[in-house]
């Protein structure tokens, strides 16, 4: 009796004193424990990248700001005025943006065309000369009913063209190429290739000018202007 008193009572002892200490807890706080709310919607995710992965982030990063910077310098000294009148445009910012990153403000100030131009080019394979070949009637009808035709698709060979007309032009087979006269050559190429033409050792190109005749006035006659030719690369 007295050893189940005892056990008894031990354990309505450690009961007491647990009720107790909640109890007083609860009174003494006077509320509950606040609940967890729902997670921030805005707080990062994920596993933590690893101090190597950091490094390579923040590499790029800087990489990607001193590109950026770069291009914009560049593009600040090609585009602003010159200095002086006897000051040329330096030579990295005209090799940067010619001719992937050519700033056209035509838009600004529209220059309606006065004749219409047509890129006419032939082949020489083993030195015999093929059929002339006008690309540019080739890329008015590959537009021609086309419910979206691509604007790139329409302006990259024009552009091609007076970018090397821009420049200085040069018409000889061993001169150097200009960057816009090796643009030119290879958009010529690649042209020749989607109309199924076999590749030419030499391509000689010449530009066909027709002057927009006034109404009421006879047409004009047309004049061709040689472009240049120039050894395809293997």
């Amino acid at each position: 009796m007295s050893g189940r008193d005892g056990r008894d009572g031990g354990d309505g002892g450690d009961g007491r004193d647990d009720a107790d200490g909640r109890g007083g807890t609860e009174r003494a706080d006077g509320a509950d424990p606040p609940a967890a709310g729902p997670r921030d919607p805005l707080a990062p995710r994920g596993t933590p990248l690893g101090c190597p992965l950091r490094a390579v982030a923040r590499g790029a990063a800087l990489l990607i700001m001193a590109v950026a910077l770069t291009h914009m310098a560049l593009l600040v000294l090609y585009v602003g005025p010159a200095l002086s009148p006897d000051t040329a445009r330096p030579a990295r910012a005209e090799a940067w943006l010619r001719p992937l990153f050519p700033q056209d403000w035509n838009i600004f100030a529209p220059d309606p065309p006065r004749a219409n131009t047509r890129l006419e080019v032939r082949g020489w394979r083993a030195e015999r000369p093929g059929r002339w070949i006008d690309l540019t009637a080739h890329d008015v009808a590959a537009h021609q009913g086309n419910p979206l035709p691509s604007r790139e698709d329409q302006t990259v060979l024009r552009k091609a063209v007076s970018a090397h007309l821009a420049g200085s032009p040069h018409t000889q087979l061993k001169a150097p190429l200009t960057p816009a006269a090796r643009y030119l050559r290879n958009v010529v190429v690649v042209r020749l290739d989607d109309l199924g033409e076999p590749r030419p050792d030499t391509v000689e190109l010449r530009l066909r000018t027709l002057p927009i005749a006034p109404p009421g006035h006879p047409a004009p006659v047309a004049s061709r202007r040689p472009l240049g030719t120039w050894e395809v690369l293997p």
